[in-house]
């Protein structure tokens, strides 16, 4: 994930001042048939709320979205501000 995220950020200095939009697009837990068995899925969200998430964030043409927007957006900036240890042993 952390290399797609950097490509798409390399992509986007690429593309800047051209026709083109590059998001990067971090979807969270999204009740699919790959992951339906799952037992341990917080904050997952049904196949169809997913994909309008997805689209609207598509359609946004914002940098990065995360999809759904609650709770990764405000989680993600809790994970950036972690110390390390914090971060690796809850992970």
């Amino acid at each position: 994930k952390a290399a797609v995220a950097s490509l798409a950020e390399g992509l986007q200095l690429d593309t800047k001042g051209k026709p083109i939009n590059v998001s990067n697009i971090m979807p969270g837990y999204i009740l699919t048939d790959i992951n339906r068995d799952t037992k341990s899925a917080p904050f997952r969200v049904d196949l169809e709320t997913g994909v309008k998430a997805l689209v609207k964030a598509i359609e946004s043409e914002k940098r990065r979205a995360y999809v759904p927007w609650w709770p990764w957006t405000p989680l993600s900036y809790v994970l950036k501000a972690l110390p390390f240890e914090v971060f690796s042993r809850a992970m």
